[in-house]
């Protein structure tokens, strides 16, 4: 269970600064800011892909790929291979603020990568990508059952 607050900690810890880094300054979401990243690392990916790549529920990105769309930091085109298909692209505006935010970002994984070695890091590389795939890979067992009502009993109050 530590290993699970530990996570849920250092993953606060990375994206609470981003409100006051990024959302201010720039006038994006942080979700909007991961799928802007992967679009423009990858031309021409589609929402499934990038659903499959950073494993942001699709709601969450189907909302941030409109606003990006509406913002006019991203563009979807056909796929000329598969009409029903539609992938996506950085604008020339999407790209521009893509570099710049990639090079704050890379500022502040370099003060996070800091606190540890090379190996350490590399290690903990390794072994992030052992839990992603496994949790992907294997089913989630269901919990136990609820010792009563919860639901009801918060609404009592």
């Amino acid at each position: 269970m530590r290993a699970t607050r530990s996570l849920a900690v250092v993953g606060n810890l990375i994206s609470g600064p981003f409100y006051a880094n990024t959302q201010v300054p720039f006038g994006i979401s942080l979700p909007e800011w991961r799928t802007l990243r992967l679009i423009y690392d990858a031309p021409g990916i589609t929402q499934t892909e990038i659903a499959d790549a950073s494993a942001q529920h699709i709601m969450t990105l189907s909302r941030a790929v409109r606003q990006l769309t509406k913002k006019g930091l991203v563009e979807g085109r056909v796929d000329p291979d598969d009409r029903r298909r539609t992938q996506l692209y950085a604008t020339d505006l999407g790209g521009e603020m893509a570099v710049e935010m990639k090079r704050r970002e890379a500022v502040q994984v370099r003060h996070i990568i800091d606190g540890i070695t090379d190996d350490e890091a590399a290690d903990l590389v390794r072994i992030l990508d052992k839990l992603i795939d496994h949790v992907r890979t294997h089913e989630r067992p269901p919990p136990p059952p609820a010792s009563r009502d919860w639901r009801a009993v918060i609404g009592e109050r």
